[in-house]
This record gives C-alpha cells, structure tokens and sequence, in this order.
C-alpha cells in the first residue's frame, strides 16, 4: 500500500499537474498587457536563517521583464543593502548573470509570532537573458545582502518549469 501512495504521489508530480500559472490581463482596447508568475520557489543547501523566492513581470509593450525577489526574514535584520545588493545567476556552471536592484528595497510584510519580515526587492531582466536561464540545465543563485549571503538552486519540477511557462505564455 505505501508503494502504491509513492508511486501515485510521483505520477502526479510527474505529470505536470502541479504548475505554475501565469496571469495575464489586458485591457479591453487590447492595446496594454502584463503578466505576472506565481510564486517561484528554489531549493536551499543550507538554509538556516533566510529563504527567498521570485515573481516575474512583464509588461506586453516593454521590452523588459522585472523579478520581484521576496526575502524572507525569521528576525528582525534588514536583509537587503538597498541599491548594493546582488543577485547572480549562474547559469550551466559557465557564465554569470549579475543584477542589481532597479529601486530600493522595501519590507512588505512583517510576522509578529516570529518577529520576522518579508523584503521585496526589484531586478530588471532582458529577454536573452531570462531565456537563457529559463532554457539552462542548472541555475544557481545567490542573493548577497547586508550582512548575509543566501546561496540556491532552480529545481527541475517547480523552478525552470515556472521559468519557462512564463516565458512561453507573457
């Protein structure tokens, strides 16, 4: 009976019946689009003190995409370093992708149990290169903040799934 639970919990996994949406809205000239992903989580080594995750945007007439990354705090630590922070990619162990946030960080939401917080900072991609992480055969990331430095990984069923669906469907 428990092989039977894995073997269909796995079929499940599989099959693609968990992904990862994208919303696009238009306006009823047709002429403005965006759309914005869901939640895009990575996996962590090592991770003991903070966690993020990501949400694309675009913008149907821009040219740029826009990846809101959502660092959660379980203190009270500001963990961006406003406009310093960096985020890199890299992308099949051969090349690096650096960002830098495109406007100053910001808490959007605080947890009183663990008095913890969420920070939201925003990054500007180009098409080449979210195509070229969304098409890679390993992505690693690493968000350098104030005074921590958090270290993840794209995972094959949730986070290239979601990069690429964006891609396809924005």
């Amino acid at each position: 009976m428990r092989n039977f639970c894995c073997f269909i919990l796995i079929s499940i996994l599989l099959s693609g019946c968990f992904s990862i949406d994208t919303t696009t809205i238009y306006n009823k000239s047709q002429t403005k689009g965006a759309s914005e992903s869901e939640p895009i989580y990575l996996g962590f080594y090592n991770n003991k003190h903070a966690s993020f995750y990501f949400i694309l945007k675009h913008k149907a007439l821009a040219k740029e995409y826009f990846l809101h990354v959502r660092w959660i705090s379980n203190n009270n630590d500001i963990l961006f370093d406003n406009l310093k922070t960096t985020l890199k990619f890299l992308v099949n162990n051969s090349e690096i992708i650096t960002l830098q946030p495109i406007k100053t960080p910001k808490v959007i939401a605080y947890n009183l149990d663990s008095k913890g917080h969420e920070e939201e900072g925003v990054f500007s991609l180009t098409y080449d290169q979210l195509s070229l992480i969304a098409n890679a055969k390993k992505v690693e990331v690493e968000l350098n903040g104030k005074y921590i430095i958090v270290v993840g990984h794209f995972n094959r069923i949730h986070t290239f799934k979601a990069f690429r669906n964006f891609l396809k469907e924005s």
